[in-house]
Parts: C-alpha cells; sequence; structure tokens
C-alpha cells in the first residue's frame, strides 16, 4: 500500500507542475507582441505645409503591398503614416494611435523611384513627376508591443 501512495504522490505532484508551468506559459501576455495595421495618408503638400486629404489606404495585417495609380496634375503630395491599430490588442484593438518618435516603438518610412534607388539625401521627398514611386513604412524590430513588418505602397504617377 506504502508504494501506491508513492506513485499517487509522484503522480501528483508532477500533475500539479504541468498545471503550473501551463498556467505561467498562457498568463505572461504582458510579453505578447501583435500584429500592426497601419493607415497610410496622402496630402499635398503647399509651402511645406500638408493640406486635405487626398487618399487613405489601410495595410491591415495580411496586406502587405498595395498598387495606386495617380493622374499627374504638377501637385506635390506627401506620404506619411498618420497612425497606426493592434487589432488583436485586448484593450488598444480599436484604437487607431499616432505613431511616437522615440523610443523602441517607432516606425521608420521612405520615399523612392522603383526602378532606379538613390539614397536618402537624393530620394524624392515627395510624389509629383511622372513615374513609378515605392513608398515604404517598417514598423520596428525593437518594439515591445508588435512584431516587425514592412509595408510597400507603390505609387504610379501618369
Amino acid at each position: 500500500m506504502s508504494k501506491a501512495r508513492k506513485w499517487i504522490g509522484v503522480l501528483l505532484c508532477v500533475a500539479f507542475a504541468l498545471c503550473l508551468i501551463t498556467c505561467a506559459a498562457g498568463c505572461n501576455d504582458k510579453d505578447r507582441k501583435y500584429d500592426v495595421s497601419m493607415r497610410i495618408v496622402c496630402s499635398q503638400l503647399i509651402d511645406g505645409e500638408r493640406v486635405g486629404r487626398f487618399g487613405e489606404y489601410v495595410f491591415t495585417p495580411d496586406i502587405e503591398e498595395m498598387h495606386i495609380e495617380r493622374e499627374y496634375d504638377g501637385n506635390e503630395y506627401v506620404y506619411y503614416l498618420e497612425k497606426y491599430n493592434l487589432p488583436d490588442h485586448p484593450e488598444l484593438r480599436y484604437e487607431w494611435i499616432e505613431p511616437g518618435f522615440g523610443g523602441a516603438n517607432v516606425f521608420t518610412s521612405y520615399l523612392n523611384w522603383v526602378h532606379v534607388y538613390l539614397p536618402a539625401d537624393e530620394a524624392p521627398k515627395t510624389v509629383c513627376e511622372n513615374g513609378e514611386y515605392l513608398f515604404s513604412v517598417a514598423a520596428s524590430s525593437t518594439s515591445n508591443i508588435w512584431n516587425y513588418r514592412n509595408i510597400d505602397l507603390y505609387i504610379t504617377v501618369k
């Protein structure tokens, strides 16, 4: 009878340890990272200021790239990350948040030509002339709240 008790005790201890490990792994949501959605906006650039809203492009976690066309009208347009969203986050899923400019949770963006890559200081700052542009945004891999991701918006001006 005492051998049976020992085995039952060992089995109960093993089961208890497995329960503790499982609970500890499942309860650590503060370290969880979420997929990020990004809202890109197009505005006209007049005297260095963003004016109007000439397009909005939402990149949900399942969309990596989009292709759009614009007619040439002689105006300069800028594309920028307006807000981001964490659709699977239990508390923030319905909020669109303005991006910050410091710390670990940052985004980087750049505009360039599609077929001719130029260094940042020579790359176009606005979309105006006929051609194919690429606007890319990356959600930093240093973030403690979202998974890294990069999105591409291809813009053709005809």
